[in-house]
């Protein structure tokens, strides 16, 4: 359900209510589906690290992490002619980069 407020908190309009559907991406357009609803999202995470000791009770530690997650759901609230629904397309990615350096004193 999505409502709309003013500035001052107030209700304005009526809430839309949506439907909860599961969609696909076809040509021209988007279709109801009805195969792979079991669709999970993949992730693979990797990262490389080293440390240095550059003098006496002084150490660096560099370390690069990446992740990447495939088939994530994404769900965009469509009010169209036949009903409001949630579409919910499993065409999402995310990609984190971390690269931090840390120092590290004894």
């Amino acid at each position: 359900m999505i409502s709309y407020y003013d500035a001052s908190g107030e209700l304005t309009g009526t809430p839309i209510s949506f439907e909860n559907v599961i969609a696909k991406t076809s040509s021209g357009g988007f279709t109801v589906a009805t195969d792979d609803l079991d669709a999970a999202s993949r992730n693979f995470t990797w990262n490389v690290e080293l440390d240095r000791e550059v003098r006496r009770k002084l150490q660096i530690r560099i370390n690069y992490l990446q992740s990447a997650t495939g088939d994530l759901p994404v769900v965009i609230p469509m009010p169209d002619v036949s009903g409001s629904f949630w579409w919910t397309f499993t065409s999402g990615f995310s990609l984190l980069r971390e690269f931090p350096i840390s120092r590290l004193e004894a």
